[in-house]
């Protein structure tokens, strides 16, 4: 915690499932939107379908500090997926099926190991855009 975080709190307010304490800065794991992306299961009923943007991890609370603005914005390369690799993906086909070319999309953008994972948060990522 640096000096600075005593009297922000910022990170407190942006987390979407109250994973930060707000009377002793600690981070509840098991609150953790993040925690919950990127483990195997149904989501708890407490995480929203709303709190859903991104595939794995979450970040609203490192994307909202105050020292983080400072840094640099790294952005990489990244991966476009047509209408069938996005059904493949979605309806959880195995690896072993998909076409050669979504298989190198997957594994450029390191997400091989967590396939089993990207079906589940993929449908609510989709899913939350759609309903807002």
């Amino acid at each position: 915690m640096m000096e600075r975080c005593k009297n922000c709190r910022t990170c407190t307010l942006a987390c979407p499932t109250g994973a930060i304490d707000k009377n002793r800065f600690l981070v509840h794991a098991e609150l953790c939107l993040s925690f919950h992306n990127e483990h195997a299961g149904n989501f708890p009923d407490f995480i929203d379908p709303s709190f859903h943007h991104c595939l794995f991890g979450c970040l609203k609370c490192q994307n909202a500090c105050p020292e983080n603005k400072r840094k640099p914005i790294w952005v990489k390369e990244k991966e476009y997926f047509y209408e069938y690799e996005t059904s493949f993906i979605l309806h959880n086909k195995p690896l072993n099926e998909m076409p050669l070319s979504t298989r190198q999309k997957l594994e450029r953008l390191y997400l091989l190991d967590d396939y089993s994972l990207l079906s589940r948060n993929l449908y609510y990522c989709i899913n939350t855009r759609q309903n807002t």
